[in-house]
């Protein structure tokens, strides 16, 4: 048993420094967590070419388009029209007549446009005023419209108008 002792000892040390060592190709000295030298955190790490220190670049910043919705109605027929996802006012206005039009509205006029957001209409039950409103999301556009309303009052628009990424 004593002559074996001394054998053990050596294998343990021994053992011990194969399991530090690092795979093929990766320095390990002053490098205890074997980081590869082409890692940014690495102690053998010599910089970007670019001399940016460690900074890596994600590319540029998204480029985003507003989008509009209107909402234009004939107060005597009561045809609606309605358009989302415009890229201009003008044209989303212009457009929502246009469609009240093309429905048999006479004198179609815009009630409201919004862009980027949801928007919602509510009309009493029983016929009337109208209440509109907007939001981050139809049902919040829905809650602010019912609110404004005074009476029982149904929703009779909700939709939204997103902003469309172009780069």
């Amino acid at each position: 048993m004593k002559q074996a002792l001394p054998f053990l000892l050596f294998a343990c040390a021994y053992a011990s420094s194969a399991w530090s060592q690092c795979a093929p190709g990766i320095p390990g000295a002053g490098n205890p967590g074997c980081i590869p030298p082409t890692a940014p955190n690495s102690p053998y790490s010599q910089g970007s070419d670019s001399g940016a220190s460690g900074i890596q670049s994600v590319g540029p910043q998204p480029v985003w388009e507003e989008t509009w919705g209107a909402f234009a109605m004939d107060d005597v027929t009561g045809e609606a029209g309605t358009v989302e996802n415009r890229q201009s006012r003008s044209e989303a206005e212009r457009l929502a007549v246009e469609t009240c039009a093309r429905g048999g509205g006479v004198k179609c006029e815009v009630i409201f446009a919004f862009h980027n957001q949801c928007a919602a209409l509510t009309q009493k039950i029983n016929g009337g005023g109208l209440n509109w409103d907007t939001g981050e999301s139809t049902g919040v556009a829905e809650q602010r419209a019912l609110s404004a309303c005074r009476g029982t009052c149904q929703v009779i628009y909700s939709k939204c108008t997103v902003p469309r990424r172009v780069y």
